[in-house]
């Protein structure tokens, strides 16, 4: 059994999850078990959790997101995605914050969850300004993520990238981002990493060296 959802000009607005040392973390919106799910013109503004304040896509599960905003949510992540595939298109993701470190996006798997060789991330066409953190990718040899036709302003850092999957980064504008530590452009610690036809410039960093670029994966 898996679900065909489609979540259409929905609002979700000050929404809270409390965290408990111990249980499964929760999304504001969920997609879990093979499901798959469609998200158009959304917004998801100020909710608070400790990871997913937009939507949790877990365990073999899809979901196309649209047209959609994200603002001013605190929280670890935003959008979370384990062990499934995802498509973000044409959205913006602006004022993320959280006391600790923000992932705004992160993409990976979860062990205690089913394995599912060969995920796929695709963002296209998108904004992400003034958040903290960054977008993390911690995948598999077999997982694909496309970046394409997108900015990244004032960002925490833009990517961090480990696992053994590749990212491709394509059309892209990354500048302006600054971090605390090494590199506020782009920083990997395995897999691959290519970066074409994009501008990585104006990004800085406080500790030491590297500003735009930090990794032998580059």
């Amino acid at each position: 059994f898996t679900s065909q959802n489609q979540y259409l000009n929905c609002k979700y607005i000050n929404n809270t999850q409390v965290f408990e040392v111990g249980r499964e973390s929760y999304g504001t919106a969920e997609v879990r078990s093979e499901a798959n799910a469609v998200f158009k013109n959304c917004e998801f503004i100020e909710n608070k959790t400790f990871s997913g304040a937009g939507i949790f896509i877990k365990i073999h599960s899809n979901a196309f997101i649209e047209n959609c905003y994200f603002k001013d949510n605190e929280a670890g992540t935003v959008i979370t995605v384990l062990n499934s595939d995802f498509t973000l298109v044409n959205s913006t993701m602006e004022g993320t914050q959280y006391p600790y470190q923000v992932n705004y996006i992160q993409i990976g798997h979860n062990k205690n969850f089913p394995y599912k060789k060969g995920s796929i991330g695709i963002i296209d066409g998108c904004s992400f300004k003034n958040n903290d953190g960054y977008i993390q990718i911690v995948d598999k040899i077999d997982d694909v993520t496309s970046i394409s036709n997108s900015l990244f302003f004032g960002n925490g850092r833009a990517l961090l990238r480990d696992g053994e999957g590749t990212t491709y980064i394509t059309n892209a504008t990354i500048t302006k981002n600054h971090t605390w530590e090494h590199s506020g452009g782009l920083k990997t610690y395995g897999g691959k990493l290519h970066v074409r036809n994009s501008i990585v410039y104006g990004n800085t960093a406080d500790y030491c060296c590297s500003p735009e670029f930090s990794s032998p994966g580059v």
